[in-house]
């Protein structure tokens, strides 16, 4: 359960910087900035964790066996809600 939440926040928080920064800026080196310093704050925050913060990722580690069906259903489930969380959140915000 402990890596369902740390996946959801981690999507979240990527998801909200991105969108934030091309929301507030739109511009693509606004972007770029934001994605290397969420990406950084997810990988100190949740680097003890198993997350992937990416549904392919999530599918190749399935396909490899890594994953179980079971695993690759609810990170897939956790990332989606994030991603819908933090566009909701920018619609709140602007």
């Amino acid at each position: 359960m402990q890596n369902y939440v740390a996946e959801f926040f981690g999507t979240y928080i990527l998801c909200l910087v991105i969108l934030v920064t091309y929301k507030q800026y739109n511009t693509w080196s606004a972007q770029t900035i934001g994605i290397m310093i969420s990406t950084l704050a997810i990988l100190i925050l949740f680097s003890r964790n198993d997350s992937d913060f990416n549904p392919v990722v999530t599918l190749m580690y399935y396909l490899d066996g890594v994953r179980t069906i079971h695993d690759l259903i609810y990170f897939i489930f956790a990332q989606f809600l994030a991603g819908v969380a933090a566009y909701v959140t920018i619609r709140v915000i602007f």
